[in-house]
Protein backbone atom coordinates (compact mmCIF):
# COMPACT_ATOMS: atom_id res chain seq x y z
CA UNK A 1 0.00 0.00 0.00
CA UNK A 2 2.85 2.35 0.84
CA UNK A 3 4.38 1.83 -2.60
CA UNK A 4 1.13 2.61 -4.40
CA UNK A 5 0.60 5.60 -2.14
CA UNK A 6 4.10 6.90 -3.01
CA UNK A 7 3.42 6.40 -6.71
CA UNK A 8 0.05 8.16 -6.52
CA UNK A 9 0.89 11.06 -4.20
CA UNK A 10 4.65 11.45 -4.58
CA UNK A 11 4.72 10.71 -8.30
CA UNK A 12 7.54 8.24 -7.65
CA UNK A 13 8.36 5.62 -10.28
CA UNK A 14 6.64 2.36 -9.34
CA UNK A 15 9.71 0.19 -9.90
CA UNK A 16 11.86 2.39 -7.65
CA UNK A 17 9.19 2.62 -4.97
CA UNK A 18 8.62 -1.13 -4.77
CA UNK A 19 12.34 -1.95 -4.66
CA UNK A 20 12.85 0.65 -1.92
CA UNK A 21 9.95 -0.79 0.11
CA UNK A 22 11.27 -4.34 -0.32
CA UNK A 23 14.76 -3.32 0.77
CA UNK A 24 13.52 -1.39 3.81
CA UNK A 25 11.12 -4.09 4.99
CA UNK A 26 13.47 -7.03 4.43
CA UNK A 27 10.77 -9.12 2.76
CA UNK A 28 11.36 -12.78 2.07
CA UNK A 29 12.02 -13.49 -1.63
CA UNK A 30 8.57 -15.00 -2.31
CA UNK A 31 6.83 -12.01 -0.72
CA UNK A 32 9.12 -9.57 -2.54
CA UNK A 33 8.23 -11.24 -5.85
CA UNK A 34 4.54 -10.99 -5.04
CA UNK A 35 4.91 -7.30 -4.09
CA UNK A 36 6.50 -6.64 -7.47
CA UNK A 37 3.75 -8.55 -9.30
CA UNK A 38 1.04 -6.67 -7.41
CA UNK A 39 2.54 -3.23 -8.09
CA UNK A 40 3.05 -4.12 -11.77
CA UNK A 41 -0.50 -5.49 -11.89
CA UNK A 42 -1.96 -2.30 -10.46
CA UNK A 43 0.13 -0.07 -12.73
CA UNK A 44 -0.53 -2.15 -15.86
CA UNK A 45 -4.28 -2.33 -15.23
CA UNK A 46 -4.68 1.04 -13.52
CA UNK A 47 -7.03 2.53 -16.12
CA UNK A 48 -9.34 -0.48 -15.98
CA UNK A 49 -9.17 -0.70 -12.17
CA UNK A 50 -9.87 3.02 -11.72
CA UNK A 51 -12.75 2.89 -14.21
CA UNK A 52 -14.33 -0.14 -12.51
CA UNK A 53 -13.99 1.46 -9.08
CA UNK A 54 -15.28 4.83 -10.33
CA UNK A 55 -18.44 3.16 -11.63
CA UNK A 56 -19.18 1.96 -8.10
CA UNK A 57 -18.87 5.34 -6.41
CA UNK A 58 -22.13 7.19 -6.02
CA UNK A 59 -21.91 10.97 -6.31
CA UNK A 60 -18.17 10.92 -5.74
CA UNK A 61 -15.10 11.16 -7.93
CA UNK A 62 -12.41 8.47 -7.58
CA UNK A 63 -9.70 11.15 -7.67
CA UNK A 64 -11.29 12.93 -4.70
CA UNK A 65 -10.93 9.90 -2.42
CA UNK A 66 -8.28 9.93 0.27
CA UNK A 67 -4.99 8.70 -1.23
CA UNK A 68 -4.80 5.82 1.26
CA UNK A 69 -8.31 4.68 0.31
CA UNK A 70 -7.39 4.84 -3.40
CA UNK A 71 -4.27 2.75 -2.80
CA UNK A 72 -6.16 0.13 -0.76
CA UNK A 73 -8.97 -0.05 -3.30
CA UNK A 74 -6.52 -0.40 -6.21
CA UNK A 75 -4.59 -3.22 -4.53
CA UNK A 76 -7.71 -5.13 -3.58
CA UNK A 77 -9.32 -4.56 -6.99
CA UNK A 78 -6.19 -5.86 -8.70
CA UNK A 79 -6.30 -9.02 -6.59
CA UNK A 80 -10.03 -9.49 -7.19
CA UNK A 81 -9.82 -8.93 -10.93
CA UNK A 82 -6.38 -10.23 -11.92
CA UNK A 83 -5.09 -12.68 -9.28
CA UNK A 84 -7.32 -15.75 -9.52
CA UNK A 85 -5.60 -17.70 -6.74
CA UNK A 86 -6.29 -15.22 -3.94
CA UNK A 87 -9.49 -15.98 -2.01
CA UNK A 88 -11.81 -12.96 -2.27
CA UNK A 89 -12.69 -13.08 1.43
CA UNK A 90 -8.99 -12.71 2.30
CA UNK A 91 -8.67 -9.74 -0.04
CA UNK A 92 -11.74 -7.98 1.39
CA UNK A 93 -10.92 -8.64 5.05
CA UNK A 94 -7.36 -7.40 4.75
CA UNK A 95 -8.28 -4.35 2.69
CA UNK A 96 -10.83 -3.36 5.33
CA UNK A 97 -8.28 -3.83 8.13
CA UNK A 98 -5.68 -1.72 6.33
CA UNK A 99 -8.21 1.03 5.61
CA UNK A 100 -9.23 1.10 9.28
CA UNK A 101 -5.61 1.20 10.41
CA UNK A 102 -4.19 3.78 8.01
CA UNK A 103 -7.15 5.94 6.96
CA UNK A 104 -10.25 7.44 8.57
CA UNK A 105 -12.69 5.85 11.00
CA UNK A 106 -15.26 5.43 8.20
CA UNK A 107 -12.82 4.02 5.63
CA UNK A 108 -13.31 0.40 6.63
CA UNK A 109 -17.04 0.51 5.91
CA UNK A 110 -16.49 2.50 2.73
CA UNK A 111 -13.84 0.10 1.38
CA UNK A 112 -16.04 -2.86 2.32
CA UNK A 113 -19.00 -1.45 0.42
CA UNK A 114 -17.06 -0.62 -2.74
CA UNK A 115 -15.18 -3.93 -2.84
CA UNK A 116 -18.30 -5.99 -2.09
CA UNK A 117 -19.99 -4.40 -5.11
CA UNK A 118 -16.88 -4.99 -7.25
CA UNK A 119 -16.80 -8.62 -6.15
CA UNK A 120 -20.46 -9.10 -7.15
CA UNK A 121 -19.55 -8.17 -10.73
CA UNK A 122 -16.30 -10.10 -10.98
CA UNK A 123 -15.25 -13.62 -11.93
CA UNK A 124 -14.73 -14.32 -8.25
CA UNK A 125 -18.39 -13.65 -7.36
CA UNK A 126 -18.92 -17.40 -6.92
CA UNK A 127 -15.35 -18.30 -6.09
CA UNK A 128 -14.78 -21.95 -5.37
CA UNK A 129 -11.31 -22.89 -4.11
CA UNK A 130 -11.71 -26.48 -5.32
CA UNK A 131 -11.90 -25.18 -8.90
CA UNK A 132 -9.08 -22.72 -8.44
CA UNK A 133 -6.63 -22.55 -11.30
CA UNK A 134 -2.99 -21.97 -10.56
CA UNK A 135 -1.67 -18.92 -12.41
CA UNK A 136 0.98 -19.86 -15.02
CA UNK A 137 3.90 -18.45 -13.04
CA UNK A 138 2.85 -20.42 -9.97
CA UNK A 139 2.34 -23.78 -11.64
CA UNK A 140 3.64 -26.76 -9.78
CA UNK A 141 5.45 -29.56 -11.59
CA UNK A 142 3.20 -32.50 -12.51
CA UNK A 143 3.06 -35.22 -9.92
CA UNK A 144 4.33 -38.67 -10.88
CA UNK A 145 1.76 -41.34 -11.69
CA UNK A 146 0.57 -42.92 -8.45
CA UNK A 147 1.44 -46.53 -7.80
CA UNK A 148 -1.40 -48.95 -7.40
CA UNK A 149 -2.42 -49.12 -3.76
CA UNK A 150 -1.88 -52.41 -1.99
CA UNK A 151 -4.93 -52.04 0.22
CA UNK A 152 -7.87 -49.68 0.32
CA UNK A 153 -7.88 -47.67 3.56
CA UNK A 154 -10.97 -47.97 5.74
CA UNK A 155 -11.27 -44.20 6.06
CA UNK A 156 -11.00 -41.70 3.27
CA UNK A 157 -8.15 -39.31 3.73
CA UNK A 158 -8.87 -35.63 3.28
CA UNK A 159 -7.39 -34.28 0.07
CA UNK A 160 -4.60 -31.80 0.74
CA UNK A 161 -5.47 -28.24 -0.25
CA UNK A 162 -3.12 -26.41 -2.60
CA UNK A 163 -0.82 -24.02 -0.78
CA UNK A 164 -2.18 -20.50 -0.54
CA UNK A 165 -0.38 -18.27 -3.02
CA UNK A 166 1.54 -15.35 -1.64
CA UNK A 167 -0.49 -12.21 -1.36
CA UNK A 168 -0.07 -8.60 -0.47
CA UNK A 169 -1.61 -9.36 2.87
CA UNK A 170 1.16 -11.81 3.82
CA UNK A 171 3.58 -9.04 2.90
CA UNK A 172 1.80 -6.75 5.34
CA UNK A 173 2.05 -9.34 8.11
CA UNK A 174 5.77 -9.80 7.45
CA UNK A 175 6.49 -6.08 7.51
CA UNK A 176 4.36 -5.57 10.65
CA UNK A 177 6.48 -8.18 12.42
CA UNK A 178 9.73 -6.51 11.35
CA UNK A 179 8.73 -3.07 12.62
CA UNK A 180 9.45 -1.96 16.20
Amino acid sequence: MQTLYAVDVGRVRADWAVEDAIRESGLAPDLADYARRLVVGVQTNRSEIDARLSELLEDWSFNRLAAVDRAVLRMAACELLHFPGIPPRVTLDEAIDIAKKFSTADSGRFVNGVLARLLENSDKAHWDPSRMETPPDEEEPPEPEPEEPEEQPDELEEEPQPPEPPSFWRIREATDQNQP
